[in-house]
């Protein structure tokens, strides 16, 4: 897969992440990433983010990898590799909803610092929310469609950086790359297990 066309050794030196990479000799230049868990600290600024700067700092995001999404959030270009056809989407990603639920949080949650685990944001939004809400220690993602994995990293790094440069609090982030039922993944059914909050947004957990 090939990543944006950037020099993907340079950017990973400056987040903690589990990596493969390949060179492929028959085309210069080309490399392969496999992504298996990425892991970003916590940015531990004084000022807590807006609703305006919250919603600013995601579309910067997101126009910088030419991702583009329709008032109510719903994505109306998407990552190269993606099968999936953009009408099909169950628009989780609105923004006023999560007005409403960070609140909700607000009302219900004491000053202690929580976990939270959020089965799959496409594109780290639901992450990113969370993670810049003052009484949240870390949020855990993981991703089921690996394009989602690599656009996902670079918006929520993306977001990370703008978060130090106003100073402006965002949680430990742990991306991971995987089937979310998958049992066998320690990282994922000890963060599960270890969660105050667990966020399934999706009308797909319905069935």
């Amino acid at each position: 897969y090939t990543l944006l066309q950037v020099l993907i050794s340079d950017i990973m030196v400056r987040i903690s992440c589990n990596v493969e990479l390949v060179r492929v000799e028959c085309c210069d230049g080309l490399s392969s990433l496999a992504v298996r868990q990425i892991d970003m600290p916590k940015v531990c600024g004084t000022e807590v983010a807006s609703e305006t700067r919250v919603q600013n700092m995601w579309d910067h995001a997101i126009s910088e990898f030419n991702l583009t999404q329709d008032k109510d959030g719903r994505w109306t270009s998407r990552p190269p590799g993606l099968l999936k056809h953009v009408r099909l989407q169950d628009g989780s990603l609105q923004h006023s909803s999560w007005m409403r639920i960070k609140d909700a949080l607000s009302c219900q949650l004491s000053t202690d610092k929580v976990s939270v685990v959020d089965f799959g944001s496409e594109g780290g939004y639901c992450m990113a929310q969370f993670a810049m809400h003052p009484h949240v220690e870390d949020v855990t993602g993981k991703e089921i469609q690996y394009p989602w994995v690599v656009y996902s990293s670079w918006i929520l790094y993306s977001i990370h950086m703008q978060s130090k440069t106003h100073n402006s609090y965002f949680a430990n982030i742990t991306l991971l790359c995987g089937n979310f039922v998958d049992a066998l993944d320690e990282i994922w059914t000890t963060k599960i297990r270890s969660a105050n909050i667990i966020h399934m947004d999706n009308v797909n957990w319905c069935k």
